[in-house]
């Protein structure tokens, strides 16, 4: 005998902000030339847009560097027609077919020379000429920055203990603010104002910091349509801060830690993590994406049903959209000494762009979650039993993550016929290469909705992603 668990869609949604959508890093380099010269060509390269357009993302954020745009460097003379802005260009036209709203973040490569004062124009004009000029109607954000931690800070008690000696470098924080109020008004006086959006904080780590930042911001731009952004590395595993320098970092379990956020921010604001995995054990590991034994986390199983894990408590406690950092592998930046990125929903081309099984798992949740979406919570979820009621345009679907062990069984309090979307280790296909699962339908690439299910019992398997839609 076994239990049922019953569940119910609650009477009023989360909150009446519109949801954002959930999404991809999607960079233009797997175009340049290291990655032509590592064997990447043109049925590759339709092979992944086609990809792309089938997982119809929600929203993505792109890097764009300043000497894309203006390679001389003198501020004035800008070639639109350059080798890298026809990458950016063709990249953005990919997620403007593939429906996503883009954020454009001026990239890491750029960002000593954005912290000069004036340089926040040439981002403007970048904006300018991609909306006003060619017509991209998905741009939906600006980012001067990415990851500005340790390039702005304010003269705190906390930000002089992250520094050995205790002298804060970091330009002082009001510049970051000044600059930021400066773009809100360039943006005004080109018409840009109701289209695009900037995006502030992005701070990465630690916790600490995310809250003393998204705090500082939340008085400094009161009143200002700002987007507040947060990055998100960490997994959820009690054995990842057992270590003595890195304990006092600690934030607390996940939902309470971006329910705080949330409270930061205020209830009206938009707030998006735009850069999310689980890959944090990896950054010092002996290869990245690993632990420190050399133990692949990425492409695990666990890490698929890990990551879906984390956007539904994401969501139930207030965000408005998350960013998968990246989508696929590639080299980046034109640099063969950073490595191959191999934090992607797929491997690179000499595994044959093979997708890892979180690929299968957020896919699902991109296609679910849709922009303009109202979000509801359920009541009576067991224990480690995820889940969320989605509604978008009078069309309902629930969303059910089973993290246990075992086999879970739920009823759903309905009146309706019930299609169900499944997801785990037994409809990942076998084959490597999915191209079978590569030509979209009206539902959903990765899947189909053949299933009619019972909503008195419904039996999710252990790890298994369910998606219910009411016929």
């Amino acid at each position: 005998m076994y239990n049922i668990s019953k569940i119910k869609i609650a009477g009023k949604p989360l909150s009446d902000r519109l949801f954002c959508g959930i999404g991809v890093e999607a960079d233009c380099c797997i175009y340049d030339e290291l990655n032509r010269n590592c064997g990447v060509n043109d049925d590759d390269y339709a092979r992944l847009e086609r990809r792309m357009k089938a997982m119809r993302p929600g929203i993505a954020r792109i890097f764009l560097s300043l000497n894309d745009f203006n390679p001389s460097g003198d501020e004035c003379t800008y070639d639109w027609d350059s080798e890298n802005m026809r990458m950016q260009i063709r990249n953005l036209r990919v997620l403007r077919d593939a429906g996503a709203m883009v954020n454009v973040c001026m990239s890491p490569w750029t960002n000593k020379e954005m912290m000069e004062p004036g340089k926040e124009k040439l981002a403007v004009d970048l904006i300018d000429y991609l909306v006003n000029r060619i017509g991209f109607d998905n741009i939906h954000w600006l980012s001067l920055f990415n990851e500005p931690d340790g390039m702005f800070a304010p003269d705190t008690d906390f930000e002089r203990s992250m520094v050995s000696d205790g002298k804060i470098t970091a330009l002082p924080w009001t510049e970051y603010v000044d600059k930021h109020l400066k773009v809100i008004e360039l943006l005004k006086n080109c018409n840009l104002d109701k289209q695009v959006k900037l995006v502030v904080v992005d701070s990465v780590w630690p916790y600490q910091r995310r809250v003393e930042r998204l705090t500082l911001a939340a008085a400094d731009f009161k009143g200002c349509d700002v987007g507040y952004s947060f990055h998100h590395y960490v997994p959820e595993d009690t054995d990842f801060f057992n270590h003595p320098e890195s304990a006092k970092w600690k934030p607390p379990v996940l939902n309470e830690e971006i329910a705080g956020y949330r409270d930061i921010v205020g209830p009206d604001a938009e707030l998006i993590c735009w850069e999310t995995n689980n890959v944090g054990y990896g950054m010092s590991a002996v290869s990245p994406g690993s632990t420190r034994l050399g133990e692949d986390v990425h492409g695990t199983m666990e890490n698929a049903v890990s990551i879906a894990r984390k956007v539904l408590i994401m969501l139930a406690n207030g965000v408005d959209g998350v960013c998968q950092w990246c989508v696929g592998d590639m080299f980046y930046g034109g640099n063969l000494k950073l490595g191959l990125m191999n934090f992607g929903l797929w491997r690179y081309k000499w595994e044959n762009w093979m997708p890892r099984p979180v690929y299968f798992y957020y896919s699902a949740l991109m296609q679910t979650f849709r922009p303009g979406s109202l979000l509801y919570p359920l009541t009576g979820l067991p224990e480690n039993i995820f889940g969320m009621a989605v509604n978008n345009k009078d069309e309902w679907k629930i969303v059910l993550l089973n993290a246990n062990d075992a086999t879970a069984n739920i009823s759903l309090e309905v009146n309706k016929a019930i299609s169900a979307l499944r997801v785990s280790s037994n409809t990942i296909p076998s084959r490597a290469d999915c191209a079978m699962r590569e030509n979209p339908n009206d539902d959903m690439p990765i899947s189909n909705w053949d299933e009619k299910v019972n909503a008195e019992n419904i039996a999710l398997s252990a790890g298994e992603l369910i998606i219910l839609k009411f016929d």
